[in-house]
């Protein structure tokens, strides 16, 4: 098994479907995330990307050039809306 990256205990990364990753990393941007890449286009019609919420939590987002919404994916409001990014200061208890 690898080793934990320096400073940090291990890290897990998850992808949402979503339906436009630009809207998506612009929205987390605005909202205090940070752009790590995208939206990067890995075939003719799949496009992903990444960012780090305010307190570097990782979050990938993907689209297959599919309407995601009748796929069962989300937005970008509902992508990028809770605690770390809203702009809230309730964290929920942390």
């Amino acid at each position: 098994m690898d080793a934990a990256p320096p400073g940090t205990s291990g890290y897990l990364t998850f992808n949402v479907a979503v339906a436009e990753v630009e809207a998506t990393l612009a929205r987390a941007r605005r909202l205090g995330g940070t752009r790590i890449f995208g939206p990067d286009r890995l075939s003719d019609a799949f496009d992903i990307g990444m960012f780090a919420d305010p307190e570097g939590h990782v979050i990938g987002v993907q689209a297959d050039g599919v309407d995601q919404h009748r796929k069962g994916g989300v937005d970008a409001e509902n992508v990028v809306d809770g605690p770390g990014l809203s702009g809230s200061t309730d964290r929920g208890g942390d």
